[in-house]
């Protein structure tokens, strides 16, 4: 792994493990020029101090040239990539016999959810399968 890609997996494992307000106060001492070794202090619990205290540490590490407003941005985009893709869901529906192998809804189900959550509709009318891809 290359240092750049180090970082950005710090990056991504600190936003997975920050609360939204503990992510916004890390942001905030990135961009006011806190000192590294002072960012673990602006959040409020231990394990929180711990996820920060392993961020700061990767950052010295492996990217010391990297400014912290820089960082700073590579966390909220981290945040963005986040909440983008928990907004996103798949659903298989399937019109035939069912099957223990592999859990799906009756096309009636499906309809009724895509119609409910105005997701798209991909139908295959060949093979009798539809996809509901959330929107």
């Amino acid at each position: 792994m290359s240092e750049g890609s180090d970082l950005a997996s710090a990056v991504g494992r600190t936003v997975a493990q920050l609360s939204p307000g503990a992510l916004e106060s890390l942001i905030a001492g990135l961009r006011d020029g806190h000192e590294p070794a002072a960012l673990p202090d602006a959040v409020a619990t231990s394990q929180y101090r711990e996820a920060v205290g392993a961020l700061v540490g990767t950052w010295m590490t492996h990217g010391r040239g990297v400014p912290a407003c820089a960082l700073a941005f590579a966390l909220e985009c981290s945040a963005e990539r986040q909440r983008a893709a928990a907004k996103q869901a798949l659903s298989i529906v399937w019109t035939g016999p069912s099957t223990a192998a592999v859990p799906v809804r009756r096309t009636d189900q499906g309809f009724c959810l895509a119609a409910e959550q105005k997701c798209r509709l991909s139908v295959s009318g060949r093979s009798n399968r539809a996809l509901l891809v959330g929107g």
